[in-house]
């Protein structure tokens, strides 16, 4: 640019050195409407016209794609000969649809998902809300590679559903007229692709603030499964537990100090000058114990057990109410045979030789053999049912459908439970047969 060069005002004809003085300066102070007016112009004549993408419709049942989900329900109509169910509802209230909603959904294992948010028709005064089945539309990954994708697979379909509530609710009287169309395509109505609803999450988040054991909160659930139709609730998993107990916020327990091993000392030498607890044993990592040289260096272990769990594993392991009673607390890097010899032996220091009627343990054989060696030989010995139970659930996964899973947990469950000899072998008898016939559930029938 010369230096003599100057920028005129068209409307004035003042001038100026620099053109962004005459446009910020001049033109926004003085000549405001004709600074809106280049700016328009600037939008019309001069700007980049980017092409509209019209996003597409597949059909989940060929390769046809369509503009718009009218066109495809169409298609599903006509050539594929769907019939599409729609029904009208009427409502008094937002919340008597919503208590409606999930009564259908648990009915028909299905789920309903808000398409978008509410909008409002101001001549009319109604407010629409569109809810589509949770499992329409197209499974878009943000993954990076880092985390293989879930076993089940995404919920989407990568196609439409025409499944849908569409509400329309009057802001003068709060009613609701719902247009229900229940046909679903492209995908069975799977309970291991529902969601667990927000009063199971609330129930569940109630009893983990209890601090009662995940294990526990499962074998509730899976007790009730013998009597009752499956539900999304019967598959719950522990891994289920983790995120309610992460999205609730339950698991900030504070620690002594940043350090686990710091903080774990600190957290013992309080128990020691503690009466209420009696700390039978403990090895810190980095250690050597000359009393015990089968711990290793990097082994952990702590024996805790106070006095009123010995006066009761003096007198019997089950209390007053035939439930099984914790005697002794022992936590430790490893379980087996020679740590748990430990721990007997540390029992047996305290209360001498336990002979007990029966034995019941976890059916790893350590815990019985370390027990025959620090203890007396037991009348019977028995295995526990929860890690029975614990047992069965591992190898459900030979099962690869979440479906049939249920449907063989429930089977051997009502087996557990079944008290009377004959009807138990016919029962046992005929779940052989049946999952042996089955190719999803013939490799579980080999190992029961």
């Amino acid at each position: 640019m010369s230096e003599d060069q100057e920028f005129n005002c068209n409307a004035c004809g003042k001038k100026f050195k620099f053109s962004k003085t005459l446009r910020r300066a001049h033109l926004k102070k003085v000549h405001p409407l004709i600074d809106r007016n280049l700016d328009e112009h600037k939008k019309v004549a001069h700007s980049e016209k980017k092409e509209m993408v019209v996003p597409l419709v597949n059909c989940t049942i060929c390769s046809f794609t369509a503009s718009c989900t009218s066109v495809m329900s169409d298609h599903y109509s006509s050539i594929h000969n769907i019939v599409m169910q729609s029904n009208k509802f009427n409502f008094n209230s937002l919340d008597d649809f919503k208590i409606w909603k999930h009564d259908i959904e648990q009915k028909t294992n299905t789920y309903y998902v808000k398409n978008c948010g509410l909008t409002k028709n101001f001549n009319e005064n109604n407010i629409y809300i569109y809810y589509k089945c949770h499992r329409n539309g197209y499974y878009n990954s943000k993954s990076t590679g880092i985390r293989h994708i879930k076993t089940q697979g995404s919920n989407k379909i990568n196609g439409y559903c025409p499944a849908s509530m569409n509400v329309i609710m009057s802001e003068c009287t709060k009613q609701c007229t719902v247009t229900f169309i229940d046909t679903h395509v492209g995908h069975l109505n799977d309970l291991g692709k529902l969601p667990l609803d927000k009063e199971t999450r609330d129930n569940i988040a109630s009893k983990i603030s209890e601090h009662i054991p995940f294990e526990h909160i499962l074998d509730e659930i899976r007790d009730n499964i013998s009597n009752n139709e499956l539900e999304r609730t019967h598959l719950l998993t522990k891994k289920d537990l983790y995120n309610i107990e992460a999205s609730y916020n339950l698991n900030n327990e504070s620690v002594l100090h940043k350090n686990d091993a710091l903080s774990v000392e600190s957290w013992v030498q309080t128990v020691r000058s503690d009466d209420k607890f009696s700390l039978v044993y403990y090895k810190p990592q980095d250690n050597i114990d000359p009393l015990f040289p089968n711990l290793k260096k990097e082994d952990f272990v702590l024996i805790i057990m106070k006095y009123y769990q010995k006066s009761m594993l003096e007198k019997f392991v089950l209390d007053d109410m035939r439930e099984g009673f914790p005697c002794v607390f022992m936590i430790s890097n490893r379980v087996d045979e020679a740590v748990l010899k430990i721990l007997f032996s540390q029992i047996r220091a305290l209360t001498g030789p336990i002979e007990s009627k029966v034995f019941m343990s976890d059916m790893a054989e350590c815990f019985f053999n370390a027990w025959l060696v620090e203890m007396k030989q037991p009348t019977f010995r028995l295995y526990c049912t929860w890690h029975v139970d614990r047992a069965w659930r591992k190898n459900l996964t030979k099962v690869k459908s979440k479906e049939k899973q249920a449907e063989v947990y429930k089977i051997i469950r009502t087996l557990l439970h079944e008290q009377d000899t004959k009807a138990f072998e016919n029962i046992f008898e005929s779940a052989i047969s049946q999952m042996s016939a089955d190719e999803q559930t013939n490799e579980f029938a080999n190992y029961f």
